[in-house]
């Protein structure tokens, strides 16, 4: 019963699921933080082996 019913809610209850978790993850300002430290430190070392700027 269990295989026939998991797939089922899984599919059903996803995007509940990930809406929430973004909801959670932008709505933390510590995750903000982090985030556009982490995305600032990627974009500067892509352009230092691209060897292009803007």
């Amino acid at each position: 019963m269990a295989y026939i019913l998991m797939p089922q809610a899984l599919r059903n209850a996803m995007p509940a699921l990930v809406n929430h978790t973004v909801s959670l993850f932008r709505n933390s300002s510590l995750a903000m933080a982090i985030g556009v430290a982490e995305l600032t430190h990627t974009v500067k070392e892509i352009e230092n082996q691209s060897f292009r700027g803007r």
